[in-house]
């Protein structure tokens, strides 16, 4: 398997600038002014996040990280986010070990960096609104390339796992990790939180799309992480068992 990280800048995605990177393991779309994931295509060409404009849940509602919410007023880090809730990205180092991406939001309160890796892509929270600092980590999309509640499952870190018709509420120990499978192909995409404080994490259906949060309650739109310097991965890994699945998230994360 290549070990090689290719970077594309500029490419046009569903109305966007992105950078595409890929990965043996997986392609990833960034939105350059979105700030945030349009797609990750797996092996077999399945999109896990399936973003376009339009059509809420079936649309423009998925993306990772859609990290800073703020109804109509504002929020950053979200595919397709343009203008006041848009954000400047700047490719920092474009391979062959990996990919940076240094993305700040338009009124310069808020900070990421993306390094993707041959196994997985990392996220660190370098700046937050001081004088609003909470925000969340989400994925809304597709695992498997479609919302099937009936095939794919949501498994935690605890152990627990279940259909995605499952809603459920925890503050997962920390660190923290939830994957979503397609057990016909064996893969799964697992996100992984360094979290420090105490808050609430979630997942509940959306059909079409999945709505998980590090830091979401499942009523309402409040965020709850706060603090620079976190870590959040997301990767796609050939296993559906749990105890594969740990074991890949624990390599790639340790």
């Amino acid at each position: 398997m290549s070990s090689d990280v290719r970077v594309e800048d500029g490419v046009m995605d569903e109305e966007q600038k992105a950078v595409v990177i890929e990965t043996a393991a997986a392609t990833y779309y960034y939105h350059k002014e979105g700030g945030g994931f349009s797609s990750l295509i797996d092996r077999d060409g399945r999109d896990w996040i399936s973003y376009r404009p339009g059509d809420g849940p079936a649309g423009e509602y998925r993306g990772i990280p859609n990290m800073v919410f703020r109804g109509e007023k504002g929020g950053f880090f979200h595919p397709g986010h343009a203008g006041e809730k848009g954000a400047e990205t700047r490719l920092l180092e474009s391979g062959p070990e990996r990919a940076s991406l240094l993305s700040t939001s338009v009124n310069g309160r808020w900070q990421v960096r993306w390094d993707i890796y041959p196994e997985c892509a990392r996220m660190t929270v370098l700046r937050t609104d001081p004088e609003d600092s909470n925000y969340w980590f989400l994925y809304e999309g597709t695992p498997g390339g479609a919302f099937e509640l009936e095939r794919s499952r949501c498994g935690r870190c605890t152990g627990e796992i279940g259909s995605l018709e499952e809603r459920w509420e925890a503050d997962l120990p920390s660190p923290s990790w939830v994957y979503f499978t397609d057990p016909e192909r064996n893969r799964s995409l697992f996100l992984y939180s360094e979290k420090r404080d105490r808050c609430a994490d979630m997942y509940k259906p959306m059909e079409p799309m999945t709505v998980f949060g590090f830091g979401r309650r499942i009523e309402g739109v409040d965020s709850s992480i706060t603090g620079e310097g976190n870590v959040f991965y997301i990767g796609l890994v050939e296993a559906a068992e749990h105890e594969m699945v740990a074991a890949a998230v624990e390599r790639i994360t340790g």
